[in-house]
Formats: structure tokens, sequence, C-alpha cells
């Protein structure tokens, strides 16, 4: 029954992707000028929050269903849907001011923020649920660790969202309100992507790791966090220094310490392998470089979110089990391929000059700059595309799981059974 989550999580992407191809074509010469400029920033938003915040919350809930074996709830399905289709509509009708702080992106509405409040809703009680499983689940001490890390910084999120907004400074709605509202509690929120992409990265390497003591690296900056927002009500130097080593000691050091340990296995899987690949350059040019505020931001945070759907997406397909077949074999090329192109261009665009958060492109008086925000376009295209594949081939997996048993294949080896996991040696 968790895999309604995972339906969830394939609509929410299938939906925010839809916003990304908006929002991509509003950047492209010559496309540009046939679609309303003014919904650029309600599309900016609906893609955030569907596609890069609520689809991973929704895996991540469908992970602690799968592993642990929770009994199906209705009500914390009801929140999640709820949310969903709350946000959804904010976004597609504009039904308030869009905000475009950083971590979750804002429509002031209150059809938004009720949609927010379900969402988080239902992901503490779903990870309330998951810790008090764990000590009946039998699962390898890598994944055990994880998912224990994974359910306390999800409770922790919540919470620590709810005392900024006691502390908070700031003219309600403004952009600063809501910038220092959701940053704290933003920072927290990157730690249970990390987990997340862990735990998917481990199941397409489809072998046991060893728990390095480095994991709880993920787990001890969240908790500094949380007796952060009365110190600070807003975002000042000091906190932009805590919270950038938090990044980099508590998320680099063990995201790289297993991509680097992974990397020799992945050629197994190209979700594996291209996801690995991104997040080894996009990370890597953030903790690396210094960002005005140009397009290389956007370039950095969308190839690492990239890699955690391309995890996703690979994940999706490992627990449905889908048969061989053209499409699936093409879509991890089609949205990998595409979001490498995406993010090169997207980089050195802003390398050019090229401003974030803008439509159009009055700002490119240069032929380079051109060129490399076509070639943005183009690689959008592609990964829409290949969007659509995968939210086509889950949905029709998802239909025959949900509604009668069928036998598929891993996509970690290509075959009609699930490989038996190896033990890293050494």
């Amino acid at each position: 029954m968790g895999k309604y989550f995972l339906l969830l999580a394939v609509l929410d992407v299938g939906l925010g992707g839809s916003f990304a191809l908006l929002i991509a074509l509003l950047r492209t010469p010559f496309i540009y000028k046939y679609l309303p400029q003014d919904y650029f920033y309600s599309a900016l938003v609906g893609h955030v929050v569907l596609a890069l915040f609520f689809s991973f919350l929704n895996f991540l809930i469908f992970l602690f269903y799968e592993k642990l074996k929770l009994s199906f709830s209705k009500l914390e399905f009801t929140l999640s849907l709820l949310g969903s289709l709350l946000v959804f509509l904010s976004a597609l009708f504009r039904l308030g001011k869009p905000l475009f702080n950083n971590y979750i992106p804002t429509i002031v509405s209150p059809v938004f923020f009720l949609g927010l409040f379900f969402m988080l809703l239902c992901l503490f009680l779903v990870s309330f649920r998951a810790i008090l499983n764990l000590k009946n689940s039998y699962l390898p001490e890598f994944e055990r660790k994880l998912i224990l890390i994974s359910s306390i910084n999800s409770l922790l999120f919540p919470i620590t969202l709810l005392i900024s907004l006691f502390f908070v400074k700031g003219d309600y709605p403004s952009l600063t309100y809501f910038e220092n509202l959701f940053w704290i509690p933003g920072h927290t929120h990157q730690f249970i992507n990390a987990c997340l992409l862990l735990l998917t990265w481990k199941n397409l390497l489809n072998r046991e790791l060893k728990a390095s003591p480095l994991l709880y690296h993920l787990l001890i900056f969240p908790l500094i966090y949380l007796f952060l927002p009365p110190f600070f009500p807003s975002k000042d130097v000091s906190l932009y220094l805590i919270t950038t080593v938090g990044y980099g000691l508590g998320i680099g050091l063990p995201t790289y310490y297993y991509l680097f340990k992974m990397l020799r296995y992945s050629l197994s899987s190209p979700y594996l392998l291209l996801s690995l690949i991104l997040y080894a350059l996009s990370a890597g040019a953030g903790y690396l470089l210094g960002f005005s505020q140009d397009l290389r931001v956007p370039a950095h945070y969308h190839g690492v979110i990239a890699s955690i759907l391309l995890a996703l997406m690979g994940n999706t397909f490992y627990y449905l089990k889908l048969k061989e077949g053209k499409l699936l074999k093409a879509q991890p090329y089609l949205y990998g391929l595409g979001m490498l192109l995406f993010v090169f261009s997207l980089f050195w665009s802003g390398f050019f000059g090229a401003p974030r958060k803008v439509a159009g492109v009055s700002y490119a008086h240069s032929l380079k700059l051109i060129v490399f925000l076509s070639l943005m376009g183009l690689g959008s295209v592609l990964a829409v595309l290949g969007g659509v594949v995968f939210v086509f081939l889950a949905l029709k997996g998802l239909t025959g799981e949900i509604f009668g048993n069928k036998l598929i294949s891993s996509p970690a080896t290509g075959r009609g059974e699930s490989p038996r996991p190896e033990r890293e040696q050494g």
C-alpha cells in the first residue's frame, strides 16, 4: 500500500515538470516572446515545490513504508494528496503573489500555506511511526542508520520551521520575511535530501555497504539548527557561515565518501552512473566556487537536484520491476544527458552575465550568451522528454502494481529478477 505514496511522488514530478518546461521556454531566445511572461513566477514556485520538494518527501515516505513494512494510513495519504493538489492549484491559477525566497519559494495564499501544512504534517506522522517501527526491522546497518537519521531529521524539519515562525524578523508578507523564515529549516531539509540520495544510491548499487561514522554528520547539524532560530531571527553573515559549514562537513563528507566508493561499481546502472556524475560536478561547483546572483547558482542546485531525481527514477523502476523496452533503456539518457547539457549551459550563461529568476532574454547582448541560453533550452527539452517518459512508464507500472501484480525486471541488471546483493570487499 506504500506504493500510493510512490504514485504521488511520480505525479508531483509530472506536474512540477510541466511548470519547468514553461520556465525554460520563457528563458529561451526567439520562443519566449510567444509565451505569457507574467506566468513565469507562479510557474517557478509550482515547479520547485512540487517537483523538487513534495516529490522527494513522498518518495522518502514510500521508502519508509517499503523498508519498514508500515501499515497503510488513509490519513497520511489524504494529507499528502491534498497538499500536492492545493499547491498545484495555487500555482496554476496564480492564487497569490509569488515570492522567490530560497529553499521553499512561496505563493502568498491561504491555499498554498494549507497545502504546505498538510504535507509537513504527513511527513511528521510517518516519520514518527518509522522511528517506532525501526526496532522491529531487520535491515542492514547502513540502511537502518540512514532511515533512523532521515526519520529524526524529518521530525526536526517541521519543528524547526515552527520555532522559526515564532522568532522570524521581517514584514509579513515580504520576501525578506520568507527568506528568514525558511533559511534554517530549509537547510535541515537538505540533510533529508542527502539521506534520501544515499538510500537510493545504495538500492541502485545493489551491494551491501558498511555504515561509516560519517553518516552521523547528517544528524549533528540538523540538531544544531534546531536551536538557532532564537539567536538568528534573520539571515546574517554569521548564520550564512554556520549553514555553509554544515553543507561542507555535514553533507559533503558523507556523500562524497560514498560517491567514490560506489563509482567503480556504477557501470551496472545508467541511473547510478549519471546521478553520481551530476552530483560530483554540481555539488563540487557549489563547494569550490563562489557565485554571484546569476545563473551559476541554479546550475549548481539544479545539478544536485537532478542527481537525486535520476536516483529516484531508477529506484522507481527498481521497485516496480518494469519489463525491458526501448523507452526504458532510453529514459535515463534522455533525462540525464539533457540535464547535463542544461546545467552546463546554465553555468556558462551565468558566467557570461545571465541573471537568475528573470524571464526573457533582454539581457543577452553577446553571441556566446545567446548560444548557451539556446543550448540550455535544448537541454531542458531533452530532460522534459525524459521526464515525460518516466512519468508514462512509472504510471503504467504503478497501475499494474496497485491493481494487479506482475513480474518485472530490475533496472540495475535489465534481467527478469532482482539480483542478490554482493558484500563490499574490505
